[in-house]
Parts: C-alpha cells; sequence; structure tokens
C-alpha cells in the first residue's frame, strides 16, 4: 500500500489512491503569522522593535538616543521593510526571512540591504517583552561613592522592583552606595544623593 502526505494550510483531505484501497489523510498544518508586540535585542537590551499589526513599526534606541518608524509586510516567512538611512530620504525595501520560536525572532537577510543599519540590527536576536519597562543599568562597574553612570534598557515588567530607576535625570543626582557592575539593574538601595 503507498501512502502520500500532504500538508495544506487549514484543510483535511480525504483520498483514495488508484484502487489500492490506501486512505491518505492530509495533516493539517497552521501558517505562523509574524509576531507582534515589543522586542528587545537579545544582544544589546537597550534596542528596541514594537511590530504592529497594522503593518507598521517603530524602533528605538536608548543608547544613542535614536528613534525610527517604517511599514512592513509579510508573506510566509518573508519579511519585507520600507525604510530610509535619513529623514527625507526615498524609503527603500529589504527582505528578510524571519523565523519566530515563540520567544525569540530571527531574522536572515534575502537579497541585499542597501540601508546599512537596518541590516546590522536584523542581524540580532529579537526577545518578545510582555508589558515593557524601561529601567536603568550600569553602563560599567562602579565603585561605591561614585557617579552613576546609567544606560536605559527594556525588560518585562515582572522583571522590575518597585525600586528601580527609571529616569537618567534622576540617576545624576546620586552616587553609588556601594560597588555595583556593568549591566546591574540600578535600584533606589543602591544609591545614595551626592
Amino acid at each position: 500500500m503507498r501512502t502520500l502526505r500532504l500538508s495544506l494550510t487549514g484543510t483535511v483531505i480525504l483520498a483514495l489512491l488508484g484502487g489500492s484501497g490506501g486512505v491518505v489523510v492530509a495533516q493539517e498544518s497552521e501558517e505562523v503569522a509574524f509576531p507582534t508586540g515589543t522586542f528587545v535585542s537579545v544582544e544589546n537590551p537597550s534596542w528596541r522593535y514594537d511590530w504592529y499589526a497594522d503593518g507598521t513599526g517603530s524602533g528605538r534606541s536608548y543608547d544613542v538616543r535614536a528613534s525610527w518608524s517604517f511599514t512592513y509586510a509579510t508573506n510566509g516567512d518573508l519579511y519585507t521593510e520600507m525604510t530610509h538611512d535619513y529623514l527625507g530620504n526615498r524609503q527603500v525595501p529589504a527582505t528578510y526571512h524571519w523565523a519566530y520560536d515563540g520567544e525569540q525572532l530571527t531574522f536572515e537577510l534575502w537579497g541585499e540591504d542597501l540601508v546599512g543599519w537596518r541590516n546590522t540590527r536584523y542581524s540580532l536576536t529579537w526577545r518578545w517583552v510582555e508589558d515593557p519597562r524601561e529601567v536603568l543599568v550600569a553602563a560599567q562597574d562602579i565603585p561605591a561613592g561614585y557617579a552613576v553612570l546609567v544606560k536605559p534598557i527594556v525588560v518585562s515588567a515582572a522583571e522590575v522592583g518597585p525600586d528601580a530607576l527609571t529616569d537618567v535625570a534622576e540617576a545624576l543626582e546620586y552616587v553609588t552606595a556601594v560597588d555595583v557592575h556593568a549591566g546591574q539593574l540600578i535600584t533606589a538601595d543602591l544609591v545614595e544623593p551626592r
């Protein structure tokens, strides 16, 4: 008996094969939709992307204080984005293969991308963040008694306590009360007024 497996989106088909009596059931498979919401770079959590269901998106880099917006479309595992190098310049497209495992989103360039910074951002891995919050972490190791050098990052609200510092201007009013390590979340118990 010959068996044939077919995969069709949203459809189950029963078929008889030429008198052999074999019944084939095509397995139902679901096409994965492009994820929307807030995603933060695994490699640099101060970079954030927000993808919206209407085909628009925005990005922000807290470490260089830049933000941008764009439009996008998907077709299967292909993602095409329209953006530009600088405001006022003509927007140009680039297409990437995308993959999402329910937690992390990755891209692989398909063709070429004439916008260099976009290609750099899409070579990263992006982590979905529920209920995003901007917080401050130490930009470098800081000994006790020194100025608080911080950088903003984005994390899930579940990862942040009520005593986390969130305002860069406020952080400048403090010095460290204890030694603080690079990347450590800055909380009220780690700092004291100047």
